[in-house]
Formats: C-alpha cells, sequence, structure tokens
C-alpha cells in the first residue's frame, strides 16, 4: 500500500515540475519551439491579455478538442510516459489524472475570469501581470515558490484598477456579443 501512494506522491510532484519546465521553457521558448511558442504565446497569451483572462478557444464544443493543440500535447505526454505503465502503473494513472486536472483548472481560468483571479491568482498574475514570463505553475505555484518565479500581482493598486475596467469592459463585450446573437422579430410585410 505503502508503495502505491508513494507512487502517487511522487507523480503528483513530477507532474508539476514537468508542467512549470514545459510552460517556462517550451512555450516560453521562441528558440525551443517556434510552433510552440507561437500558438501559446502569439495566440492564447494575445487572447487571454485582450479580453481579461477570457480564451475564446474554451469555449468550443467537444468536436473542438479534436483540434487544439493543448490537448493533443497532453496526449503525446500521456503517450510518452506510458512506459511508465509497467513498472508503476498507480504513478501513471496519477500523471493522466494531473493532466486533465491541468486541462480542467487551465479552461476554468479562461471561461470565467473572476473564479481565475480569486481561485487561481498565480495564473491570472501570469496573464494579466507585467511580466508574463514569471508564474509558470497552473494547478499550483509550489514550484514557482522553489524556484522564486512567483511574482505577486493582484491586489496592486494598478491590477486593482485594471480589474475594475478590465471587468467593465468585459461585461460591455458580453453585452455587445449577445445583442449580436440575439435572435430578431421578423418584420411583418404589408
Amino acid at each position: 500500500m505503502l508503495f502505491y501512494l508513494g507512487q502517487v506522491f511522487a507523480a503528483w510532484a513530477y507532474s508539476h515540475f514537468l508542467e512549470y519546465f514545459v510552460h517556462r521553457f517550451v512555450l516560453h521558448n521562441r528558440k525551443a519551439s517556434k510552433f510552440w511558442f507561437n500558438y501559446h504565446f502569439a495566440e492564447h497569451h494575445f487572447a487571454a491579455r485582450r479580453v481579461h483572462m477570457i480564451d475564446k478557444k474554451y469555449f468550443g464544443s467537444l468536436k473542438s478538442l479534436l483540434t487544439d493543440y493543448e490537448v493533443w500535447g497532453l496526449l503525446f505526454l500521456g503517450l510518452l510516459h506510458f512506459p511508465l505503465w509497467f513498472i508503476a502503473p498507480a504513478a501513471y494513472y496519477t500523471l493522466l489524472a494531473c493532466g486533465v486536472s491541468y486541462y480542467m483548472v487551465h479552461r476554468v481560468c479562461h471561461i470565467d475570469h473572476e473564479k481565475a483571479r480569486e481561485m487561481y491568482p498565480w495564473h491570472y498574475d501570469h496573464h494579466m501581470g507585467p511580466n508574463q514570463n514569471v508564474n509558470w505553475g497552473i494547478r499550483l505555484p509550489v514550484v514557482d515558490h522553489l524556484f522564486n518565479t512567483r511574482v505577486k500581482w493582484k491586489g496592486n493598486k494598478k491590477e486593482i484598477t485594471q480589474h475594475v475596467l478590465g471587468k467593465n469592459g468585459l461585461r460591455d463585450y458580453v453585452q455587445a456579443r449577445s445583442r449580436r446573437i440575439e435572435c430578431k422579430e421578423p418584420k411583418e410585410s404589408s
């Protein structure tokens, strides 16, 4: 029993290091992979910055998951770690659960900016803070604290102003978008 608990804890801790290093050294490093840098930084960060943490790709249907590079990257990491199943199956299943957990937390952060700000302030700080090259953890800032890359932005005077203005701008954006989508009454012909 203790052997399996050890596997679970080791895989959980490893998943946070993996998340940190992939985010920092692959997704934010143009030299490591121009494709992933462009996808992550130029598309995802641009979208999140523009509409106060909201990224419309997370509002898609289940079908849209098939074309989501983030999902494909997670599947690749799952396959890459598959040999672990033969020697430490509990660790492998834990890694898969951590991958799903990562995606769910990341999705929530980019659907609901209030929840991101309150429940996951380190990820909110990563996107909305003045320096987007800190706060690498998505699920927890454990590794950020270890490497001293956790920089708080939420609660700063500028952040509070930006948050209030961003919230108002987001409300106007949602209202304008919903007005365009509303069905209009067909005009009766005389």
